[in-house]
C-alpha cells in the first residue's frame, strides 16, 4: 500500500541528494582526471562549462570566473586535464556536477604544453610583432624597475648602474616575482609607471629558478599589459636559456637582470672616450682641411699674381738681371785670362827685344841696303857696314874675313827665335 509518507516531489529529492553530495566529505575535495569536451567560455560572464570525460564515463562541470581568471593556461577540447573541486547538484534539473576551483595540464610538460598554447594564442592577435616594438632610449634619465625588492637581481643592476651611470634616477618598484599573487604585482608596476611616476624606460624581470618560480611571467594579464604599455619595456627573467611570455611581448627581451642593465644604463666613461676621440679627430680633420684651404689659396694667389703684367714684368727684368750679371761675371773671367796671356806674351816679347840685348853690350850689323847682316859671309871685304849699339851707330869698312863652315838654319818666328824643327822618333 501507498504510504503519502514515503512520497516526494521532484524539487525534495534533488534537494536531498544535494544535501547528501554536499555532506560526503570525499566529493567535498576531490580531484578528477579526464579530458575536457564542449569547452564553452562565456565571455560575458567570464564562468567556463565544459564535460570531462574518459573512455567509459562522463561528467559535467562548472569553473566560475574567480577560479578561471587564475588559470595559466587557456583550456580547449581534447586537453587532458586534473580538475580539483567537489561535487554538487543544480536542483533545479538534478543534475550533479563538479564545481571545479582548480585546473592543471596532465602528464609530462604541462606547463610547457600550457605556455605554447597561450604564446600561439597571443602570437595570432600580434602582440609579438616588431612593429609594436619601441626603441630603448639610449641614455635614459630615469629608470624604473620592477622586481622583488630583496633578491640578487635588484643588487646586481644597482651595482651595474652605479658603475656604468651613477647619474641615472632608478624608481623600484617592489613586486612579487613568485607565487599566485605575482603576475598582478608586476602588472600593478606596469601601471604604477605608465600613470603615477614617468620613467623614460621599464625593467621588469628576477634572478633565476625553475619553470614553476618564473610562471608568473607567462601570465597572459600581465603580457597584455607589458603590450599596452606607453613606456618601453625590458625584459630580464631567469637565466639566458630561460624564455617568457614577458620575453616575446616586451620591447626588448634581456637574457639576464645583470645584461638588461648593460643595455639599459649608458657606460658614461665609454661616451667620454668616444666623445674625446670624436672631438680629437674632428679637431685632426678641420685642421688638415684648413692647411689644404689656405695651401690651395696661397697656389691661386701665386697663380694669378703670375699670370699680372707687374708680375711679368719683374719677373723678365730679373732674369736681365741675373743675365747681365752673369754676362759681367764672364767678362771680368775673360778680361782676366786675356791680361794674363798678355803678360806672358810681353814677358816673352820683353825678352826677345833687340834693344835688350844691345843693351847688354850686344851690336847689330846692317848692309848699307839696311838688312841685317847675320852671318859674315853676308859681307864683301871693302863693303861699308853700319854697326848699331844700344846708344847710337857707327859706319865702317870690311878689311878681312874670316868665316866659319855653313851651318844648318833654323826657321825663325815672328820675333825672330829660332823654330826648333820636331825630332821624327823611328820606330
Amino acid at each position: 500500500m501507498r504510504n503519502d509518507n514515503n512520497v516526494f516531489s521532484v524539487s525534495e529529492i534533488n534537494e536531498y541528494i544535494k544535501l547528501r553530495l554536499d555532506s560526503d566529505p570525499v566529493l567535498g575535495n576531490i580531484w578528477i582526471r579526464g579530458e575536457i569536451s564542449n569547452f564553452k567560455n562565456q565571455y560575458s560572464t567570464g564562468h567556463l562549462y565544459f564535460s570531462l570525460k574518459d573512455s567509459e564515463g562522463i561528467i559535467k562541470a562548472v569553473m566560475f570566473r574567480s577560479y578561471a581568471q587564475k588559470l595559466k593556461f587557456v583550456p580547449s577540447d581534447g586537453d587532458k586535464v586534473l580538475l580539483h573541486g567537489r561535487i554538487s547538484s543544480y536542483t533545479a534539473r538534478g543534475e550533479y556536477q563538479i564545481y571545479a576551483d582548480e585546473m592543471q595540464p596532465d602528464g609530462a610538460g604541462a606547463l610547457a604544453l600550457a605556455f605554447e598554447r597561450l604564446k600561439a594564442k597571443l602570437m595570432s592577435e600580434g602582440l609579438f610583432d616588431s612593429s609594436h616594438k619601441k626603441i630603448i632610449p639610449r641614455c635614459p634619465e630615469r629608470v624604473g624597475i620592477i622586481t622583488s625588492a630583496s633578491g640578487a637581481a635588484v643588487h646586481d643592476m644597482l651595482n651595474i648602474s652605479g658603475r656604468r651611470s651613477p647619474q641615472t634616477e632608478i624608481v623600484i618598484f617592489p613586486a612579487l616575482v613568485q607565487g599566485e599573487d605575482a603576475a598582478r604585482s608586476l602588472a600593478s608596476g606596469i601601471r604604477y609607471f605608465n600613470q603615477k611616476s614617468h620613467v623614460d624606460v621599464i625593467i621588469i624581470g628576477r634572478g633565476g629558478g625553475s619553470a614553476e618560480d618564473l610562471w608568473a611571467f607567462n601570465d597572459e594579464g600581465l603580457a597584455r599589459q607589458i603590450y599596452e604599455s606607453e613606456i618601453p619595456v625590458v625584459s630580464a627573467v631567469g637565466h639566458e636559456t630561460d624564455f617568457t611570455i614577458c620575453d616575446f611581448v616586451a620591447d626588448m627581451r634581456a637574457p639576464t637582470p645583470s645584461a638588461a642593465a648593460e643595455i639599459v644604463f649608458p657606460d658614461m666613461n665609454g661616451f667620454k672616450n668616444r666623445i674625446q676621440y670624436l672631438k680629437d679627430t674632428a679637431n685632426s680633420r678641420i685642421c688638415a682641411k684648413l692647411d689644404r684651404i689656405i695651401a690651395k689659396k696661397e697656389s691661386l694667389a701665386k697663380s694669378v699674381e703670375m699670370r699680372s703684367p707687374e708680375y711679368v714684368l719683374t719677373e723678365k727684368l730679373m732674369r736681365v738681371s741675373g743675365f747681365s750679371d752673369r754676362l759681367d761675371i764672364l767678362m771680368e773671367k775673360r778680361l782676366s785670362n786675356l791680361k794674363n796671356r798678355i803678360g806672358v806674351v810681353s814677358a816673352k816679347l820683353t825678352l826677345s827685344n833687340p834693344l835688350s840685348l844691345l843693351a847688354k853690350g850686344y851690336s847689330v850689323v846692317e848692309n848699307q841696303s839696311g838688312e841685317i847682316v847675320r852671318a859674315a859671309r853676308e859681307l864683301e871685304e871693302g863693303s861699308v857696314v853700319k854697326i848699331v849699339f844700344a846708344d847710337g851707330s857707327a859706319d865702317a869698312h870690311i878689311t878681312a874675313l874670316r868665316c866659319s863652315p855653313p851651318k844648318r838654319r833654323e826657321p825663325l818666328d815672328f820675333l825672330g827665335n829660332e823654330i826648333q824643327s820636331p825630332t821624327e822618333k823611328i820606330e
